[in-house]
């Protein structure tokens, strides 16, 4: 309470700034890469939303719900899953500025973390 007294009696004249707060002074920027490769920022969401909504959810409520203990929270299939859909979240895959070989690699590990996801779904 004392420091925001100090302060606010203090009343510094600041400075004002309009628009994208941006700049590559201290880091590089990566310009344009939110359009880069947008398959890979559409694959990513819909898999993310397959697990988020559906095969986490679902399986959860099917575990509650197992009133005679049949079913078994497959867990280690959703965290391999989950895995796979982490391993491309790296900076320069994501983004979609890295090679082609890379992005190539990505769409593997994509189809594997769906095919998971989709399986515990069923």
């Amino acid at each position: 309470e004392y420091y925001v007294d100090k302060v606010l009696n203090y009343n510094p004249e600041l400075r004002s700034f309009q628009g994208e707060l941006r700049g590559g002074r201290y880091a590089h920027l990566l310009s344009g890469v939110f359009s880069a490769r947008m398959w890979i920022k559409q694959r990513n969401t819909a898999i993310e939303y397959l697990y988020e909504k559906y095969t986490e959810p679902l399986a959860a409520i099917t575990w509650a719900l197992d009133k005679y203990e049949k079913f078994h929270y497959p867990k280690d299939y959703i965290l391999t899953g989950l895995k796979w859909l982490q391993k491309n979240a790296p900076h320069d895959s994501i983004c979609g500025c890295s090679i082609d070989q890379v992005h190539d690699e990505m769409r593997t590990r994509f189809d594997w973390a769906e095919q998971i996801g989709h399986e515990v779904f069923k």
